[in-house]
């Protein structure tokens, strides 16, 4: 697949560039289309590494899916495309956490009993709140030294989830769709809000569009405060779900000027630029 990453080097950029999409947003709009009875499209798509593994699970566990360079289409649904399996289906998520969580809850809603083979390094990462939450909702869950099994249906469609460590938990189990009670929220509240209005806002739609990630934005929008201006042609608002949004903020009240436009978010080279404080 094409990638639409912009290239950072001791040269100038483009004039003109295009800033990387969300794959936070991306990955979440993939669970919801993974349980839509209706296809899905989803649009502006980066292939992160994370979004590739999570593509190629989904695809793992019957459902079909149209990579195209700009747009991903989920065909079916889950768990109706699960075909019955008298053994265990081995699902690798890769590196991310992301992918491991998500697609553990997803398979909670399946009949089939599942192996969840993360890489090495993700085995070392903590995953006792997920499987903590599935023990809650009687899933059968057992830890091995390189994969975790997993075999539903759901019993239950209300939850507690601590979120003081992650709020991934929490996301995964909303996007299946049950009622989630967050407890202990400390920090990463954005992402539960993220969370929150993707499935307000699209839950049941046909026709998904990501925003721009604004943390791959705001390096573009340092580097042309301090060099030269440019156009970000593919943004054309604020996401205040993005805490690296407030890089536009930043940037206008120290001297900085960053502005949208029916071309885009135009962002201009600062003649000079003043003090600023982070919380």
């Amino acid at each position: 697949m094409k990638s639409n990453l912009v290239d950072i080097s001791s040269s100038k950029i483009g004039a003109v560039v295009q800033a990387p999409y969300s794959k936070s947003y991306i990955n979440r709009a993939l669970i919801l289309a993974a349980i839509n009875p209706r296809p899905v499209q989803i649009e502006n798509i980066t292939y992160s590494r994370d979004v590739q593994d999570l593509v190629s699970c989904l695809k793992t566990i019957g459902l079909e899916i149209r990579e195209e360079e700009n747009c991903i289409s989920v065909v079916n649904s889950f768990p109706a495309c699960e075909l019955e399996s008298i053994v265990p289906i081995a699902v690798y998520t890769g590196d991310g956490g992301t992918t491991t969580r998500f697609m553990m809850a997803l398979l909670a809603l399946g009949s089939n009993a599942y192996h969840v083979y993360p890489s090495a390094q993700m085995l070392k990462r903590p995953i006792v709140e997920l499987i903590s939450a599935l023990d809650d909702l009687q899933i059968s869950t057992l830890c091995q030294s390189d994969f975790y099994s997993i075999q539903g249906p759901l019993k239950k469609n209300e939850i507690s989830v601590d979120c003081s460590k992650t709020t991934q938990v929490a996301s995964a189990l909303m996007l299946i769709g049950l009622e989630v009670q967050v407890k202990g929220l400390t920090s990463s509240a954005l992402y539960i809000e993220m969370t929150k209005e993707l499935i307000a806002s699209h839950q049941n739609s046909t026709r998904i569009k990501a925003p721009i990630d604004f943390s791959g934005l705001s390096y573009i929008a340092a580097y042309a405060t301090l060099n030269q201006d440019v156009l970000v042609s593919n943004c054309f608002e604020l996401d205040s779900n993005q805490s690296d949004s407030s890089i536009l903020e930043i940037i206008n009240t120290s001297g900085g000027r960053a502005e949208f436009t029916d071309g885009g978010l135009r962002i201009y080279k600062a003649k000079s630029l003043n003090e600023f404080d982070l919380n």
